[in-house]
């Protein structure tokens, strides 16, 4: 049982790390492609509406761990 166990763990941090890499490089490669083909004024609004997206998810995060700890 401790056995498997362990080989569960490592298994499912050895592919977390692949899917993370995978997902950096991935990120990159879009972003070098919309550099090299969309030019810099679309570009930049792109990057712009990407920043307003993330700083909504971090908000949103926030405010959900809120609600759950004073539901608990």
């Amino acid at each position: 049982m401790q056995n498997k166990r362990k080989m569960n763990i490592l298994l499912n941090s050895s592919l977390g790390i692949v899917a993370m890499i995978i997902s950096t490089s991935m990120t990159f490669m879009i972003r070098l492609f919309f550099s090299k083909n969309l030019g810099e004024e679309i570009y930049g609004i792109n990057t712009l509406f990407s920043s307003i997206i993330s700083v909504l998810l971090i908000m949103e995060l926030g405010i959900s761990t809120a609600i759950t700890i004073v539901l608990y």
